[in-house]
């Protein structure tokens, strides 16, 4: 949410990195982020209650850059969390 707030990932994604790398920083918690943001949504499944409550919350407060690299992997977390009623 902080990132949002300050636009720290403006103009960072996986596309832009190889066309202009100007803070490598941005680039790699970006790819992190992306990387655990998937790992979370998989695992998941097997989550329940107060868990699975705070790992949707973590899927649905990530950029939507993040989001779209690979929609596929967060729709069953997106699914779930209309579900639940979260939001």
């Amino acid at each position: 949410r902080n990132a949002k707030k300050i636009k720290y990932f403006k103009g960072v994604g996986l596309k832009s990195q190889t066309q202009s790398p100007e803070d490598p920083e941005k680039y790699s918690c970006f790819a992190l982020l992306a990387k655990f943001g998937k790992e979370v949504s998989i695992k998941m499944k097997q989550y329940k209650d107060e868990l699975l409550a705070s790992c949707l919350t973590f899927i649905l407060s990530l950029p939507h850059d993040i989001i779209e690299l690979d929609i596929r992997a967060y729709v069953p977390a997106l699914q779930m969390a209309f579900k639940l009623g979260l939001s």
